[in-house]
């Protein structure tokens, strides 16, 4: 069975595009399958980046037939500096984890306020996440 992560980088949920085919290049929140990530790794003190084959490669995202993006990424930050092993090692145990056998990994969803205006606790797939700053997730364009 694949298995997915879930990003979302705002705190109102109504302020979640949700549609990373679209023609904007951010997105505020991404589900993307784990066997596209092509890389982990430190960014920074405290900054963790995700790189994934792109979704623009799918489904004719990509323009036209010969279009091809080679990676997306997300850049996350940690609350302290030098703690990206940790999560790093948490996001990797997450996917290899029989436990979580329906497929869904909520790696980081920043909402506090829901659809009907009501406070919400943000998923944190480890405790020192901090946050996906603004424009953060970016889905490429196609390379032409």
């Amino acid at each position: 069975m694949d298995k997915y992560l879930y990003f979302r980088s705002v705190e109102d949920e109504d302020n979640d595009d949700g549609d990373g085919a679209s023609a904007g290049i951010n997105p505020t929140s991404l589900c993307i399958p784990a066997r596209n990530i092509t890389g982990i790794g430190p960014k920074g003190g405290n900054g963790i980046e995700i790189n994934f084959e792109s979704i623009r490669n799918h489904n004719g995202f990509a323009g036209a037939a010969d279009d091809e993006v080679t990676s997306d990424q997300i850049l996350m930050t940690t609350t302290n500096n030098h703690t990206q092993k940790e999560v790093i090692d948490r996001i990797i145990r997450a996917i290899n984890d029989p436990v979580h056998n329906d497929g869904f990994i909520d790696v980081f969803d920043a909402v506090t306020t829901n659809t009907a205006n009501q406070t919400v606790k943000a998923v944190k797939l480890h405790p020192e996440m901090d946050s996906i700053a603004a424009n953060k997730i970016t889905v490429a364009a196609a390379l032409s």
